[in-house]
């Protein structure tokens, strides 16, 4: 997995690309909450390059939305 970041003002923007899977969660956990930690107002995740995903892939795109909502970022 490799995760690219693209910050806009207060847009952010990451693309997953490769695979992501277990082992890669803590990654996307701390790039995730570092964004958080500025002054971002909406995020965008793109997962056009992503050729697999397995159910914890899964489910840290289920963190970041949920974490997004209770954040008030679109």
């Amino acid at each position: 997995m490799a995760i690219i970041e693209h910050l806009d003002g207060a847009h952010a923007a990451l693309a997953i690309t490769d695979k992501f899977v277990f082992n890669d969660s803590v990654e996307f956990r701390k790039k995730l909450f570092g964004l958080f930690e500025g002054n971002i107002r909406s995020l965008s995740i793109n997962l056009q390059e992503l050729s697999f995903m397995d159910s914890s892939g899964l489910g840290m795109l289920m963190v970041a939305q949920n974490e997004c909502q209770s954040r008030n970022i679109s």
